[in-house]
C-alpha cells in the first residue's frame, strides 16, 4: 500500500512538472489546454503568444451559423477564403479530423510578407452553432516546432455546452 502512495505521488509531480495544465475556457462553452510554450498576450484573452512574439495563436467567433455537419463545406470555404486574401499562397494541407464527435476542420499554408516565409495553420469548429475559428501563424522556419503543439492544442478542444436549437 505504502508503495502503491509512494508511485501515485510520484506520477502526479511528473505530470506537474512536465506542464500539464487543466483546460481553460477559450470561449463560451468551450475549452482547450493551453500550451506551456504561450500565454495569453490581450486582456480579452483572444490571442496568445509566444515570450518572442513570433507565434501567435488567435480565436473568435463567426458571426453566421455553421453546425457541425457544415464543419467540411465551411473548410472548403476557408481555403478559397485564405487563397484569395494571400498572393502568395501555397498550399500545405488540409482535412477534417473528430474530436469527441465534432467535427474539426483545418487547413495549412504557407505565405509571404515583406520578403519573410510564415506557416499559417487555421483550424474551427462549431460551437453554438456559429464558427469559433483558431489562426495560427509563426517563422516558417519555426514549423516543425509548431506544428505538434498546435496539432495537440487543436486535439484538446472541447464544446462543453449543449449546442443550442
Amino acid at each position: 500500500m505504502k508503495k502503491q502512495f509512494i508511485f501515485l505521488h510520484f506520477i502526479l509531480f511528473l505530470s506537474i512538472a512536465a506542464g500539464a495544465q487543466a483546460p481553460q475556457v477559450i470561449a463560451k462553452g468551450t475549452t482547450a489546454l493551453i500550451p506551456s510554450t504561450l500565454a495569453w498576450m490581450d486582456a480579452d484573452r483572444q490571442t496568445l503568444g509566444s515570450g518572442r512574439g513570433d507565434a501567435t495563436l488567435r480565436f473568435s467567433m463567426g458571426g453566421e451559423t455553421v453546425t457541425d455537419n457544415d464543419i467540411p463545406a465551411y473548410t472548403d470555404e476557408r481555403i478559397q477564403l485564405a487563397k484569395q486574401q494571400q498572393d502568395s499562397y501555397k498550399y500545405l494541407d488540409d482535412g477534417i479530423f473528430l474530436q469527441d464527435g465534432k467535427n474539426i476542420g483545418y487547413i495549412k499554408f504557407s505565405s509571404k510578407e515583406k520578403g519573410k516565409k510564415f506557416f499559417n495553420y487555421q483550424f474551427f469548429i462549431s460551437s453554438q452553432e456559429k464558427p469559433l475559428l483558431f489562426i495560427f501563424r509563426s517563422p516558417m522556419q519555426q514549423r516543425r516546432t509548431w506544428e505538434p503543439i498546435i496539432d495537440e492544442f487543436a486535439n484538446s478542444v472541447r464544446v462543453t455546452s449543449p449546442e443550442m436549437p
